[in-house]
């Protein structure tokens, strides 16, 4: 429902639809409405009604609308780039918004360190997770990182286990076997001892490019996880849009991006032709992306919004 709800407004600032020429969503939620027997006199209506009809369904089913109903008492977001896009989340959700004012020439080890204070029996979730179904637990007896396994190849963090599935080591890329994605689940022990090597460490520069995952992986000595092993497709991972494409058609003709789409105009290209995403660095600030569009390399670099050819 918050979905549709949002779909449906009208935008305040004219943006490109693709495929047609002038903003429909609220129309189509409108025929979906009239076509399945809603009342439906006007457009707004329709919505209305449609948005109730699977709020009563969710009910039914029993689908929690909420964190707190779905049992998660404290929601801790570390946020960085565009952190005002989350303040709503303060009263929706009565979510805690930590600030990591490091998130440019730092790893996310600095929004670990950010929200120091708040870990402890803690899952750690990255921004671009997505869970078909809900992997949360209220009781979890051990700390574990999920996992899933390779069939042939794969580019991911495979790992090398003992006896117990314990983590021994990891690395990038491996070939018939299990690999790290995705949540982890810490336990108070775990989350005292990861904090006091990462404290410990914080101010060395060779720390900065580093995943939490490495800074773990560099002191198994001392830090214990296992893996919790998952079933093929149980999450997805999105690093780059080409990624979410594959995943998700809708992103291939719209990427939802204010930038791809200020992309596609100044080439006079579709965003469809818009591919092959890598991120760009500069004295390990991120500065920009490369991309490809219709066979040629370009960069676009976010401090002056322009285009180069890359």
């Amino acid at each position: 429902p918050y979905v549709i709800r949002y779909n449906s407004t009208k935008p305040s600032k004219f943006v490109s639809f693709p495929k047609y020429e002038y903003f429909i969503a609220d129309q189509k939620y409108y025929m979906l409405a009239k076509k399945t027997g809603l009342k439906a006199d006007t457009v707004e209506e329709g919505i209305n009604s449609l948005i109730e009809k699977i709020q009563e369904m969710n009910k039914k089913l029993n689908i929690p609308s909420t964190f707190k109903e779905a049992g998660i008492d404290e929601i801790i977001i570390v946020t960085g780039h565009k952190k005002e896009c989350f303040e709503y989340l303060r009263k929706k959700e009565n979510v805690i918004l930590i600030e990591n004012k490091e998130y440019l020439i730092r790893n996310n080890h600095s929004s670990i360190h950010a929200a120091k204070d708040y870990i402890k029996n803690s899952y750690i979730c990255s921004c671009d997770d997505y869970f078909p179904e809900n992997p949360f637990e209220k009781y979890v007896a051990e700390s574990y990182y999920c996992a899933m396994y390779s069939k042939g190849e794969t580019q991911e963090w495979g790992v090398e286990l003992d006896n117990n599935d314990k983590i021994l080591s990891s690395k990038p890329g491996g070939y018939n076997q299990w690999y790290i994605i995705g949540h982890a689940f810490w336990d108070e022990n775990f989350s005292r001892d990861f904090l006091k090597v990462l404290e410990k460490d914080y101010n060395k520069k060779e720390i900065y490019p580093k995943l939490w995952d490495e800074v773990y992986l560099d002191n198994t000595d001392c830090l214990s996880l296992k893996i919790r092993k998952y079933p093929d497709n149980f999450l997805f991972e999105f690093d780059t849009i080409d990624e979410l494409r594959r995943f998700d058609s809708s992103y291939i003709d719209d990427t939802k991006s204010e930038i791809i789409k200020n992309i596609s105009k100044k080439l006079s290209s579709a965003q469809r032709n818009i591919t092959s995403f890598k991120i760009a660095k500069k004295d390990n600030k991120i500065t920009g992306f490369y991309f490809k569009c219709e066979n040629k390399n370009y960069l676009y670099t976010f401090d002056d919004g322009n285009i180069k050819d890359g």
